[in-house]
C-alpha cells in the first residue's frame, strides 16, 4: 500500500514537471490581479512652451510626472472603467475631476489638458498616449487716445461681463458667468492696453464697463461702454490662436464732456487701429 502512494505520488510531480503551464505562466504580467499604465504627453499639435510638470488623478490618487518622457503610474488599477485627466498645475486655477475653477477674477495662467475615457483589465499593461491641448485663450484689449486731452487720461478702471469662470474640460462645456477685472496699463502714442489668459465665454452676452479717469480734474470719471459679444462669439474656438482687439477713442476738450456723457466703443479692429465713437 505504501509502495503504491509513494508511485502516485511520483508520477503526479512528473506531470506538473513537464506542464508547459506552470503557475507563473498561467498569467500575461506580474500583476494578475490588476492593471498597469505608463502616460505619455504628446505635444505634437503645439508649438509653444510647454510646462515642465504634468499631472493626473486615477482612483483617487495624485500623480505628478514629466511633461516629455514616460511615466508608470504608480499604483496597479483594478480592473475598471477610468476617466483619466491630465493637465498641468497653472495660476489661478484649481482642478476638481475634468472641471477647471478660476479662482479669481484677475485672469489666469498657461493651462494645457488631455483626457481619456478607457476600460482598464486586470493582467495587462497600458501605454497611453494623451495630445495636449491648449484650454485657455489670450485677451488684448487696446484703445488709443485722440484729440487734446489724450495726454490727459490717467487710469482706466473697467471689467469684462460674461467670462467663464469653469470650463469641463472633457466636454468643452463653459459654464458660471463672472466678471473679469481689466486691468489697463498705458504703452506709447496714448494707447492703453490690458492682455489676460481667460478660460473662455459662457452666455450671450460680453459687456465692457467701467470708468476713464482724467488727471488734474479736468473733468470728473467719465464712464466707458462697449458690448464685445459679436467680437467674443467665437473666442471658446482656436484657442491657441491669441485675440487681439483695437479701438480709438477722440477726446477732444473738456467742453465737450457734459454731465452724463459715456464714451461708448461701438467699433473693434482685429489686431489693427479701430474707431471708437463717444455718444
Amino acid at each position: 500500500m505504501i509502495k503504491n502512494i509513494i508511485i502516485i505520488a511520483a508520477v503526479m510531480t512528473s506531470l506538473f514537471s513537464c506542464s508547459h503551464f506552470p503557475f507563473d505562466e498561467l498569467h500575461d504580467t506580474n500583476h494578475p490581479n490588476g492593471a498597469v499604465v505608463t502616460l505619455k504627453a504628446d505635444w505634437s499639435g503645439y508649438d509653444g512652451v510647454i510646462p515642465e510638470v504634468l499631472n493626473t488623478e486615477i482612483a483617487n490618487n495624485l500623480f505628478t510626472f514629466s511633461s516629455t518622457s514616460e511615466a508608470v503610474f504608480n499604483q496597479i488599477l483594478p480592473e475598471a472603467r477610468y476617466t483619466i485627466p491630465v493637465y498641468n498645475t497653472a495660476d489661478n486655477i484649481s482642478v476638481t475631476g475634468t472641471t477647471a475653477n478660476a479662482v479669481n477674477p484677475t485672469g489666469v495662467g498657461m493651462f494645457f489638458t488631455s483626457v481619456k475615457d478607457v476600460l482598464l483589465e486586470k493582467d495587462k499593461n497600458y501605454n497611453l498616449i494623451f495630445p495636449m491641448a491648449q484650454k485657455v485663450r489670450t485677451l488684448t484689449l487696446e484703445i488709443r487716445f485722440k484729440g487734446n486731452l489724450a495726454d490727459n487720461v490717467a487710469s482706466i478702471s473697467a471689467t469684462l461681463s460674461g467670462v467663464a469662470s469653469a470650463l469641463n474640460f472633457s466636454t468643452d462645456e463653459h459654464a458660471g458667468a463672472f466678471n473679469v477685472e481689466l486691468p489697463f496699463v498705458e504703452g506709447e502714442e496714448d494707447t492703453w492696453s490690458v492682455t489676460l489668459n481667460l478660460l473662455g465665454m459662457t452666455g450671450n452676452q460680453q459687456i465692457l464697463s467701467g470708468n476713464i479717469v482724467f488727471d488734474n480734474n479736468i473733468v470728473s470719471d467719465v464712464p466707458l461702454n462697449s458690448d464685445l459679444s459679436e467680437y467674443l462669439k467665437d473666442f471658446n474656438t482656436d484657442k491657441d490662436t491669441p485675440l487681439v482687439l483695437s479701438s480709438e477713442i477722440e477726446v477732444l476738450d473738456e467742453d465737450a464732456i457734459d454731465v452724463g456723457f459715456v464714451f461708448e466703443i461701438d467699433e473693434w479692429v482685429l489686431g489693427g487701429s479701430g474707431n471708437g465713437k463717444a455718444q
